[in-house]
C-alpha cells in the first residue's frame, strides 16, 4: 500500500464516524413545524443516543423554537395611523425626531427607553415604562367617526389593570380622554395583555397614552405593537373615566406636544436677504 493511501485510511474513518455517529445510526434532520403566531419549531426525528427504529415508539424530542421576527415591525397594517407603531424607528439616531415621548420628563423632550430583541412582541425594538412612567405616542387624524386602537403590553406582574391605555388628542387642554380596556384581565401564555377598543374620533392629531400604574421598583412594562386604525363607528357611548394619576399624566404629555407642535419663526444664524427682512419683520 502506498504512503498516500495509507495517510487517507484514517481521514476515511472519521468522515464514516462522523456520518454514522454512535452506535452506527446516522441521524436524521430536524422536523420543522408552525403555529398560528408564525412560530417554528424544530423536532428531532431521534435523539443522540437512540436509534432510528426507537425512535418511533417515543415522543419526539424538542430541541429549539425559532421565533420569526422582521425588521421592519408589523408593516402588514398598511392603515396605520400612528407614526411609529411598534418603536422601529424611534430611539437612537433618530430620537430628536420621535414621535414617543415620556413622562415625567428629565428636559423638554424625552424618547422612552428602547429594548431590543426578541421580547418584544413585532419587530425588533419595543418601549419600556419604568414605575409610573407614561408614554405618548402621535398619529393622524382620520374623517372617519371612530378610532380602533389595539396594543400588546407585558406587565412585570400577571395582571392587566396596572396599566392604563387611552386615545385623545395631541395637544388638547383638558379635553376628552377615551380609555381603551384590556381583552382580557390576565395576561396570555406569553405574559402579553392585550388592549382593543373603539373610541371617537376628535377633530385633529390623535394621540395614544400608556401609563404605568404600578410604583413599584421592579414594576417594568413592554409597550409594542400599536395598531391605530380609522373605524366607520365611534364605539360605545358608555366608557369608564381613566384614572386620577392617568389624567395628570396625559395632561403633562400633552404639555410636551404643544411644545413639540406649535409653530415657530425661523432661526436664522445669519441676517436674512435684503427682500425677506421685510417679511420677517
Amino acid at each position: 500500500m502506498s504512503r498516500q493511501a495509507s495517510g487517507l485510511l484514517p481521514c476515511f474513518a472519521l468522515a464514516l464516524a462522523g456520518c454514522w455517529g454512535e452506535g452506527g445510526y446516522a441521524s436524521p434532520a430536524p422536523s420543522w413545524s408552525q403555529d398560528a403566531s408564525g412560530a417554528e419549531t424544530s423536532v428531532d426525528a431521534a435523539s443522540d443516543s437512540t436509534p432510528a427504529e426507537a425512535a418511533t415508539d417515543s415522543a419526539p424530542q424538542l430541541k429549539r423554537t425559532v421565533l420569526l421576527r422582521d425588521p421592519f415591525g408589523n408593516y402588514r397594517e398598511g392603515d396605520n395611523l400612528l407614526i411609529d407603531g411598534d418603536f422601529e424607528w424611534t430611539g437612537g439616531l433618530m430620537s430628536s425626531q420621535t414621535p414617543w415621548w415620556v413622562s415625567p420628563m428629565l428636559i423638554s423632550w424625552s424618547a422612552p427607553d428602547m429594548l431590543v430583541g426578541a421580547r418584544c412582541h413585532s419587530g425588533m425594538k419595543c418601549a419600556v415604562l419604568g414605575p409610573s412612567q407614561s408614554i405618548a405616542g402621535a398619529g393622524v387624524g382620520t374623517r372617519e367617526p371612530g378610532l380602533q386602537l389595539s396594543a400588546w403590553i407585558h406587565p412585570a406582574l400577571p395582571d392587566c389593570s396596572l396599566v392604563s391605555v387611552s386615545v385623545g388628542l395631541c395637544a388638547g387642554i383638558m379635553s376628552a380622554v377615551h380609555p381603551i380596556d384590556s381583552v382580557s384581565s390576565a395576561p396570555d401564555a406569553d405574559g402579553w395583555c392585550r388592549f382593543d377598543g373603539v373610541v371617537p374620533a376628535g377633530t385633529s392629531r390623535a394621540c395614544v397614552f400608556v401609563s404605568n400604574e404600578s410604583d413599584a421598583d421592579e414594576a417594568r412594562v413592554i409597550v409594542d405593537d400599536l395598531v391605530l386604525r380609522p373605524a366607520s363607528h365611534a364605539g360605545s357611548g358608555l366608557r369608564r373615566l381613566p384614572s386620577p394619576r392617568h389624567l395628570a399624566a396625559v395632561e403633562q404629555l400633552r404639555k410636551g406636544a404643544r411644545e413639540l407642535f406649535q409653530p415657530r419663526p425661523p432661526a436664522w444664524t445669519s441676517p436674512p436677504p435684503v427682500e425677506l427682512r421685510s417679511k420677517v419683520r
